[in-house]
């Protein structure tokens, strides 16, 4: 569909027209092949490989000098001289960076340009404008609009594309990579490779073999007649908390809020607990005060049974780098965490059935604009050892990234902030399992070495066990035991174990500081890309592999961190190519220099 729609109904290919088709041994490439020759145009081709170039000349009849290769922009001097300076009239184009400028400049006179990639275009790339001088026109292709915003015009697409199978016109791509729903991630794989050709399939057979987690639900219930209180209850967390809670049998709740302000999701839950015969009392109470916390307590209590548990999701978040924080920022922030739990440890009953306090991985792992936010959850993780150290219930859960609910899900700024290849998005149902564990009456005290739980984060070895590289933070000596496995170690191979630092320092010559560079960072967006380190396009710019503005910021750490360099995330984000970030890192060392 994406063939016939680009070609016919948006370029509007014409017989006798010659048209450049990119990744031409693809699946979309092959169809585009068909759509180009059922209407009599003369098809030019671009490809990665010898073995892909085999598939044109024998299935499309493809003339030799009409394919050319993609690693490069060599491609548009070949075009220019077969077609005697004229070009193509139309291009289909999957290239990035200097490939898609390239692919521009092959354009004939009122050619059209039709661009099925997104990684410039999500990148904002610039273009070239003296290339429209010749009223050539730029268009983007993607289904999904059209399926969301033109469903009319999608079910035309869909039917005249089944027409063009059913009269032989298109046929399946060559050859067919068929892979067991066992074996799905060995299919990405495949596909992510680079190698791949014609089309992959995942087949359900009856005897495929997958991984299945049976469910066990514990049985236990809330008491009926006890009272369980929720600081930051009206939230998104506290929401889902609720509601969990009265699933398994809650009846009575007191609900803390600073604002005392009930958004439209919190009305509706109140509604319809009230419906259940669920007693809920919000009360506008800042908890990290004392005394208001004693009255809001005293309040509910007049008409509530006794307290038996407490949840603190109470949160505010006041982000800054440390030296830009001002004292109010810092303090209503330790407010929320600190005073807010040390309040409810002094203010509650001794000898409550839980005592959760929903801390944040930012106390173990540090997050550079939230010093504030990470001492408080630190503080929280320190009073959840010393309660059980004094034989009371208590549990600090250091939460990751939750994907659905909560005010990182809630926020996209936020969301952004918390972008962190090693944080692992956590699943409502798994922070619901955890409360499901650890809010049981007849759970025993934990140990104080035991009472925090960290959820959300994706240890070294994990990571390296799917050929992909660790956060730089996940190198230091907290993370020393997690951060090889056998298995890694294995697959990691000998290029773990090269110095690049070591190399940078001994080479003295210019080329040959370049040449470490160049390859340490192939090699590092080869276990990005689960890829081998020789199929990094060393010519193509670095957001064309992924690298966006907080990869960048990743990337500039690590060049520091192994090249003694100084690099600004625009040289980063700027089109740069590996090559090219060779010299700029080498230039821009001090190693030997001081």
């Amino acid at each position: 569909m994406t063939a016939y729609h680009s070609l016919i109904e948006v370029a509007r290919l014409q017989e006798g027209e010659k048209v450049l088709i990119h990744a031409a041994a693809g699946a979309t490439g092959q169809l585009a092949i068909l759509v180009a020759q059922s209407v009599g145009a003369e098809v030019f081709a671009t490809v990665g490989c010898n073995e892909k170039k085999e598939i044109l000349l024998r299935n499309f009849g493809i003339p030799t000098d009409h394919i050319f290769y993609s690693r490069n922009a060599s491609f548009k001097k070949g075009i220019m001289r077969v077609t005697k300076g004229y070009g193509v009239d139309v291009v289909l184009n999957s290239l990035v960076g200097n490939g898609l400028h390239a692919s521009l400049e092959c354009v004939a006179p009122y050619g059209r340009f039709v661009e099925l990639g997104k990684a410039d275009i999500k990148a904002n790339s610039s273009l070239p404008m003296a290339c429209f001088a010749n009223n050539v026109y730029f268009s983007a292709v993607d289904l999904r609009h059209i399926y969301y915003f033109r469903r009319d015009a999608g079910y035309r697409l869909i039917t005249k594309t089944m027409e063009l199978f059913k009269d032989g016109t298109l046929q399946c791509p060559y050859p067919l990579h068929v892979y067991p729903v066992s074996s799905i991630e060995e299919a990405f794989r495949y596909f992510q490779s680079g190698k791949n050709t014609g089309r992959i399939v995942i087949t359900a057979g009856p005897d495929d073999t997958i991984r299945k987690c049976a469910l066990h639900r514990r049985q236990w219930a809330f008491h009926e007649e006890a009272t369980y209180v929720i600081v930051g209850g009206l939230g998104g967390l506290g929401r889902a908390i609720v509601s969990w809670m009265v699933s398994k049998g809650a009846k009575h709740f007191i609900l803390l809020s600073r604002s005392g302000a009930e958004p439209k999701a919190g009305r509706q839950l109140r509604s319809g607990l009230a419906e259940q015969g669920v007693v809920v009392a919000v009360e506008k109470c800042d908890a990290s005060f004392a005394d208001q916390l004693s009255e809001a307590l005293k309040k509910s209590l007049e008409t509530m049974p006794p307290i038996r548990g407490c949840i603190n999701a109470a949160m505010e978040l006041n982000d800054s780098l440390f030296e830009n924080m001002t004292f109010m920022q810092w303090e209503k922030t330790i407010r929320s965490k600190c005073h807010t739990s040390w309040n409810l440890h002094n203010l509650l009953p001794d000898d409550l059935d839980f005592f959760v306090l929903l801390s944040s991985l930012t106390s173990v792992l540090g997050n550079p604009g939230q010093s504030n936010y990470s001492a408080g959850c630190a503080f929280q993780d320190a009073l959840a050892r010393y309660r059980t150290y004094n034989n009371q219930k208590a549990l600090s859960l250091n939460l990751g990234l939750m994907r659905t609910i909560g005010a990182v899900a809630e926020n996209k700024n936020l969301h952004r902030n918390f972008k962190i290849a090693s944080l692992r998005p956590i699943e409502e149902t798994e922070h619901l399992a955890l409360l499901d564990i650890y809010c049981d009456p007849s759970h025993p005290v934990l140990q104080p070495d035991k009472s925090q739980i960290a959820i959300g984060i994706m240890t070294p070895a994990e990571i390296l066990a799917k050929n992909l590289e660790p956060d730089e933070l996940l190198h230091r000596p907290l993370f020393a035991s997690f951060s090889r496995s056998r298995g890694a170690l294995q697959q990691a191979g000998v290029e773990r174990n090269t110095n690049y630092t070591a190399l940078f320092r001994q080479i003295e010559s210019e080329e040959g500081k370049i040449a470490i560079v160049v390859d340490a960072l192939a090699r590092k967006l080869a276990r990005a890309l689960s890829i081998s380190p020789d199929e990094v396009e060393l010519d193509k710019p670095l957001y064309s592999f992924g690298v966006d503005s907080l990869v960048a910021v990743e990337l500039k750490n690590w060049i520091r961190k192994e090249f003694a360099a100084e690099v600004a995330v625009f040289d980063i984000m700027g089109g740069t190519t590996v090559e090219m970030m060779g010299g700029i890192v080498t230039k821009a060392s001090i190693m030997g220099r001081v």
